[in-house]
């Protein structure tokens, strides 16, 4: 078995979902200075509108916004299993050979049987990217319109390697490790159009209430495949593998979205509510474990394969994007509204297109330069309440008013290989502009 390491696993699984190096879609990695601020209507920014779609309404002045270019953002995930990489790789070689003694079989499966386990539970890379096509948000405010209009366009994909444990099992008829052990790999390719339109709908002496639609086309192209390791020929490339296993294992779906939301302004404090995918659009995974004996080779063992697991994986899936509230706040505690303190929550819990559940409670603050020379600068903390319950910091900047960077990581660190990482890390960039 040629030298493999998750984390080249986790890259092959990445190229292969998202070869835009994009994303699109609920609950996936935050981009532009949403990666900061949260779910907030923060103003000066045109990426506000892809969360509140009456944020455009409510910015400060008419005019158009515009994104030149991204924000392009890319995050991972590790699960909290130490040298999870480095171990895999270990079994991996170890599963190649044809000469294992009894006495060192033992020695293997007394080493392997617990982290095995381990790995079931906590053993996983997920990766993400997202990516605005050129020139979008574009954003146009004025009297004629009688409000906002936003359009955004968006691709990308999201992938999670994850690891179905099974016994080692010593064949002395072989002098061989047999395990029904295997990799799950499991992600999509979206593509997301989305059109907006908000106005103000009541005017009081105290504020302004503004009130958005968005109606949002969504083309999905999910897979998911399961690589059953003992069956992996040594002189095959397992990036290979993984390519053509997905290629194999896709199914394409496309339907539509539909978000409202309020946001109420006033002189220095703003409150706003977002219910998105308010009709639960659906796509469809391909059915996976069946037919098996149709295939040959190693596809047939990886049909076999999910067939095995089918009582923990789900065979035939769909993905429902569930509606979901958010509600979120923002004080300015100087009349300019330059200064910024804000907050967001996710009322209830929904799933990403891989299944993994979040809640996002974000708390962030930052100074809105009003000067092309004066940089902009934010702060936050997030958290998830759902699934990892991984808790972030975050950091971002905007140069010239144009120039956004914004990065986050959590608290919680994993060892890989020997050193300590993030369990979890994204970064974002990007160029707008505002007239």
């Amino acid at each position: 078995m040629k030298p493999l390491r998750l984390s080249f696993l986790a890259g092959t699984a990445a190229f292969c979902v998202f070869a835009t190096q994009a994303q699109a879609g609920p609950d996936l990695i935050r981009s532009g200075p949403a990666l900061t601020y949260g779910n907030v209507s923060a103003p000066g920014t045109a990426t506000s509108v892809i969360g509140n779609p009456a944020a455009g309404s409510g910015a400060e002045r008419p005019g158009f916004r515009f994104a030149l270019i991204g924000p392009v953002a890319l995050g991972y995930e590790l699960g909290d299993a130490d040298d999870f990489s480095e171990e895999v790789e270990d079994l991996l070689d170890i599963l190649d050979r044809d000469d294992i003694g009894q006495g060192e079989a033992q020695d293997i499966i007394d080493r392997f049987q617990g982290l095995l386990r381990d790995f079931g539970k906590e053993g996983y890379i997920k990766v993400n990217g997202s990516a605005q096509v050129p020139f979008t948000p574009f954003v146009v405010s004025n009297e004629t319109l009688g409000g906002t209009v936003s359009l955004d366009i968006r691709y990308g994909g999201q992938a999670r390697v994850s690891f179905l444990d099974d016994p080692l099992v010593y064949n002395s008829d072989q002098d061989i490790i047999e395990t029904e052990s295997a990799v799950y790999v499991k992600g999509g390719r979206w593509r997301e159009v989305g059109v907006s339109y908000g106005r103000p709908v009541l005017e009081l002496p105290e504020g302004r209430l503004h009130a958005g639609v968005r109606l949002v086309h969504y083309e999905a192209e999910l897979s998911k495949t399961v690589i059953a390791l003992q069956d992996v020929d040594s002189d095959e490339d397992l990036g290979d593998v993984l390519s053509d296993e997905y290629d194999a294992n896709t199914r394409r779906s496309s339907a539509f979205g539909l978000d409202v939301g309020v946001l109420w302004v006033a002189s220095n404090y703003q409150l706003g509510a977002t219910l998105a995918n308010l009709n639960s659009p659906e796509f469809d995974y391909p059915r996976i474990g069946r037919s098996c004996d149709r295939l040959s080779g190693l596809r047939q063992a990886n049909c076999q394969s999910a067939a095995f697991f089918g009582d923990r994986i789900d065979l035939n899936e769909t993905y429902e994007m569930a509606p979901k509230l958010t509600v979120e706040g923002a004080w300015f505690p100087f009349a300019t509204r330059r200064w910024m303190l804000a907050g967001s929550l996710d009322v209830n819990e929904t799933n990403d297109p891989i299944g993994d559940p979040h809640r996002w409670l974000s708390v962030s603050g930052g100074y809105i330069p009003d000067s092309w020379l004066m940089p902009g600068f934010r702060a936050g903390f997030h958290r998830n309440f759902s699934g990892s319950e991984l808790n972030y910091v975050s950091l971002g900047t905007t140069l010239f008013r144009v120039f956004t960077l914004d990065v986050a990581w959590t608290l919680d660190s994993v060892d890989v290989d020997g050193d300590s990482y993030p369990r979890s890390a994204a970064v974002s960039a990007g160029l707008e502009l505002a007239f």
